[in-house]
């Protein structure tokens, strides 16, 4: 790798030279041992930039409806509101009382720490 010129011997730049490539080619095989090869990294930079061009969006029209009063903006502000609402309930885990087969009273009784029976006004 380092005696470029056929020479026998390897000169401080050649020495340079195949060091940098030795260090290149390690780098190289370690991040994709790691699976952060240049498809990921493409996806990774993609998603980052589209979710900041949402946000920067939404930021955006929620300036422009706050300062304009109109019916339409008064629409738009509607659909706005109602499209992150359905976007956060669908993102979001449920929690354990949200559950189909969830029993409020198991719940209740967990958090004030009973059997279930019920509290006495005495």
């Amino acid at each position: 790798y380092c005696d470029l010129d056929m020479t026998g011997t390897i000169s401080s730049k050649e020495f340079q030279e195949g060091w940098k490539f030795i260090q290149d080619e390690m780098v190289q095989k370690t991040v994709e041992e790691m699976g952060v090869g240049s498809g990921t990294m493409i996806v990774v930079c993609t998603a980052l930039g589209l979710t900041m061009l949402g946000l920067v969006t939404f930021i955006y029209l929620g300036i422009v409806m706050w300062n304009t009063q109109s019916d339409f903006t008064a629409i738009m502000s509607s659909f706005l509101i109602t499209g992150v609402g359905n976007l956060t309930t669908k993102v979001r885990k449920a929690s354990a009382a949200e559950g189909e087969d969830a029993d409020p009273n198991a719940l209740v009784a967990g958090i004030i720490g009973n059997d279930g029976d019920e509290v006495d006004g005495n």
